[in-house]
């Protein structure tokens, strides 16, 4: 899954470089005409790799990670027969497992942030990520808490996602 997270990226990336980036520079600064040069050059380089990107997903690896991950789903590869105290964890209500997993995440972003002014892009992409998996947790365990408290978080969360990820698309981009 990670492979196939990879192989995608490359386009979205290129994708993100052409909306997000280049059109909107160019459209600020019409005078320089090397924005379209630019533009055409990262257009056609993602043609080239969408193309790719098409024969990856109809090939032999791919193929066999859909088969595996069938097979995974299929068999319960999660359940391990050795670990006899899976079957307590798995019994645990939703509502625990969701409030455990959003403070793990909670305090991991709050790590990732730690002397904020001071993070490199990479850091800082950390972060990013971090904040993400939280949002994606709270939303996940919904259910588990009273929507008029998710409201203001998940919009915190959504407006500092943006934030970090306009500075990775900045960063990408030199």
């Amino acid at each position: 899954a990670r492979w196939l997270g990879q192989e995608v990226g490359r386009l979205r990336d290129l994708d993100v470089a052409q909306s997000d980036l280049l059109r909107p520079a160019a459209t600020a600064a019409p005078q320089e005409p090397g924005f379209r040069v630019l533009i055409d050059a990262v257009h056609d380089r993602a043609a080239a790799e969408r193309e790719q990107l098409r024969a990856t997903l109809l090939g032999e690896r791919a193929t066999a990670f859909q088969f595996d991950l069938a097979e995974y789903i299929a068999l319960r590869g999660w359940l391990d027969p050795a670990d006899h105290g899976q079957t307590a964890r798995l019994a645990q209500p939703f509502a625990e497992v969701a409030a455990a997993a959003a403070r793990k995440a909670d305090r991991r972003a709050a790590k990732r942030a730690r002397r904020i002014e001071t993070l490199d892009h990479e850091a800082r992409h950390d972060l990013r990520k971090a904040l993400k998996a939280l949002r994606y947790i709270i939303e996940f365990g919904a259910v588990c808490w009273p929507a008029k408290k998710l409201r203001p978080v998940l919009k915190t969360l959504k407006a500092l996602q943006t934030l970090f990820g306009e500075l990775n698309d900045a960063a990408m981009a030199e």
